[in-house]
């Protein structure tokens, strides 16, 4: 049975809590799950009880001071019975009691004083039970002693501190535990079902196989019998082809020979029409070349006559040139004669202009006439290149076409 995670948790809450115990085995648990710190006390001999000390502002009883010394009025090994104790406990002005939680919750005795009763109901029980039960270990005494000693407020404290740090520590080791053991549960959970899943899967596999295995063996022995059956029709088939190969080889050899004599005949009459074509290229060929020299002596005297022109040219720079220094010169010569011939002066200088005016719509008009010559010319020689252009491709398409008609091309 698994018992809930809360349920545990406030179990041990409960026992660690409540100090109040009946007992003395929940004590002894209590105080090995929870060791007792930040105190170092020495180890109390187990031949010698009465050397448990009370609290300190306790009065002292029967020679027990504060400082905790062992006397003989208090606590004297195994030979204390009931009645010293009882009057230890009127002395004190408590009840004794045999479980420290059938007092009242609301007792106005102090936690140092509850502390004292218990030690006494404890020590009792451990003397009534010494000759059949083992003692106290060290631990626990040591412990006891540590909490019996200490002043009430800091003993409170460091009660408490100690058992808020053990309870969560214990806590912590309990929930670690708890998820482990889920963890583990749930691993085991995953485990079982991937072990159903690889049964099943194997009892697959192997159901598989042989429903394969039995397909494989009757695909073998449909494959040999049709193998068989293949290796009749292929030697019948065999011997057919032989009949059929001599027939074929000697269609063959027919179709090879009169496919022969059409391929000459087809070779003659093609080489007949390239024979004419070729003697009617030459005719075109010597006919353009008779043109490209007619061409070529035209366009000589064309270079001539530019020639020519570029001479005139020339002439008549240096011409304008001779001119242009009359000018100056008459110019210098009439700046000289200024006061002299001023009136011979505007005379010729009306007609140096006038002149001039002459000369240059003459030269225009020579400039004009000789660049329209050229441009007739030039635009001519142009129009006969283009044509010689064209019938030189001509010429080289119909030498392709030839080259191209030719067997062996």
């Amino acid at each position: 049975m698994r018992i809930p995670h809360s349920a545990l948790l406030a179990a041990l809450i409960w026992d660690v809590i409540h100090l109040r115990s009946s007992d003395h085995s929940l004590l002894c648990l209590r105080l090995m799950l929870f060791p007792v710190k930040r105190r170092k006390v020495e180890e109390i001999s187990l031949l010698h009880p009465a050397s448990v000390s009370l609290p300190f502002h306790l009065p002292q009883i029967h020679g027990v001071g504060q400082s905790g010394k062992k006397t003989d009025a208090f606590f004297m090994g195994e030979s204390m019975n009931g009645e010293a104790e009882a009057e230890a406990a009127e002395s004190l002005g408590m009840e004794l009691t045999a479980s420290p939680m059938k007092s009242s919750m609301c007792s106005r005795s102090t936690p140092a004083e509850e502390v004292g009763t218990f030690i006494v109901t404890v020590e009792k029980e451990r003397r009534a039970r010494a000759a059949t039960e083992p003692t106290l270990s060290s631990e626990v005494q040591i412990a006891v002693e540590g909490s019996a000693a200490l002043p009430p407020a800091a003993s409170q404290r460091e009660t408490h501190e100690v058992e808020v740090e053990n309870t969560a520590r214990t806590l912590e080791e309990v929930e670690f535990y708890i998820g482990r053991n889920q963890s583990l549960q749930s691993e085991n959970a995953r485990l079982r079902e991937e072990l159903e899943k690889e049964r099943a899967e194997k009892t697959v596999a192997v159901e598989t196989r042989r429903i394969l295995e039995a397909e494989r063996l009757q695909r073998e022995s449909d494959v040999t019998q049709s193998t068989a059956r293949m290796l009749e029709m292929i030697q019948a088939c065999t011997g057919q082809n032989q009949a059929l190969g001599v027939t074929n080889a000697r269609l063959r050899e027919a179709r090879i020979l009169e496919g022969r004599l059409q391929t000459e005949s087809e070779i003659r009459q093609k080489m007949e029409a390239v024979q004419g074509l070729v003697d009617s290229l030459i005719a075109a060929q010597r006919l353009l070349i008779q043109d490209y020299q007619a061409l070529k002596s035209e366009i000589s005297e064309k270079n001539e006559e530019h020639a020519t022109l570029l001479y005139d040219i020339n002439v008549l720079e240096t011409e304008k040139t001779c001119l242009e220094y009359q000018v100056d010169y008459l110019t210098k010569s009439l700046a000289e004669r200024t006061a002299r011939i001023s009136e011979r002066f505007d005379t010729y200088l009306r007609r140096s202009q006038a002149s001039e005016a002459e000369n240059a719509r003459l030269r225009e008009e020579l400039d004009n006439e000789r660049a329209k010559r050229a441009f007739d010319r030039t635009r001519a020689l142009e129009a006969r290149l283009r044509r010689e252009s064209e019938i030189a491709q001509s010429i080289e398409a119909a030498l392709s076409q030839l080259n191209k008609g030719l067997p062996g091309s």
